[in-house]
């Protein structure tokens, strides 16, 4: 599928003495990350935006959204509502089939005679799977309201 964004699942102590920069790697503890493609970022992007979050990397400055192609760190209130976010991509999409088929960008190619043509990138992917990662990040949202934790995401 391509590029991935990574959420990880972080104690306050582990951020204060590790901060954002240089955080975890991918073959590190598993238990901690959920991966979700870009792919599928893209396609619940307006959802996303409602999120409030915070801007590690520039002095901690409050805003919506995530950074596609840098760091976000999520505290209570940005994961009050990726838990309900995560919820509902994970209910409505456990409703399709076991390949979902999903309406992705729209680009445009030339054919062989020089038209350009323009028409919607096809997004497949295991449902099962999707749903499980969209689960897990809605588990990781109730630990951070819980008190104890932070959700920090490294954008593509």
């Amino acid at each position: 599928m391509g590029q991935e964004h990574k959420f990880f699942l972080i104690s306050y102590e582990e951020y204060e003495e590790k901060g954002y920069d240089g955080y975890y790697s991918i073959d590190e503890d598993l238990s901690n990350i959920v991966v979700i493609y870009d792919d599928i970022i893209q396609y619940i992007g307006d959802t996303l935006a409602w999120i409030p979050s915070i801007n590690p990397c520039n002095n901690h400055k409050k805003g919506f959204g995530i950074n596609n192609y840098g760091i976000t760190l999520f505290d209570k209130e940005g994961a009050s509502v990726i838990v309900n976010i995560a919820r509902a991509w994970a209910d409505l999409l456990s409703n399709g089939t076991g390949i979902l088929k999903l309406t992705g960008s729209y680009y445009w190619t030339t054919n062989d005679k020089g038209v350009s043509e323009g028409k919607y990138e096809m997004i497949e992917v295991n449902r099962d799977e999707l749903v499980k990662n969209f689960r897990k990040l809605q588990l990781f949202s109730e630990k951070v309201i819980s008190g104890s934790y932070l959700m920090l995401h490294f954008g593509i």
